[in-house]
C-alpha cells in the first residue's frame, strides 16, 4: 500500500516546528572574559561575536 505522506500538503508553507521565542532575560558568558551579554539564541559552546575583542569567543555558560 502507497503512503501519502510524499506528498502531503504543509499550511501556509511552515515545516518543522515552531520557533519558540527567545527570552529576553536570557544571559550568556563568554570565554574571552568580557563578561555576560543578552543573547536569546546562543546555546554553550557555541560561537557569538565579541565587540570588545572584534572577535568571535565561545559561550561557556548560560543563564535563563
Amino acid at each position: 500500500m502507497k503512503t501519502t505522506t510524499h506528498r502531503r500538503r504543509v499550511p501556509r508553507n511552515r515545516t518543522g516546528t515552531p520557533v519558540r521565542p527567545s527570552s529576553p532575560l536570557r544571559r550568556v558568558l563568554r570565554a574571552c572574559g568580557h563578561g555576560w551579554i543578552r543573547e536569546g539564541y546562543a546555546r554553550v559552546g557555541e560561537w557569538i561575536w565579541c565587540d570588545e575583542c572584534a572577535d568571535f569567543a565561545r559561550v561557556i555558560q548560560v543563564e535563563e
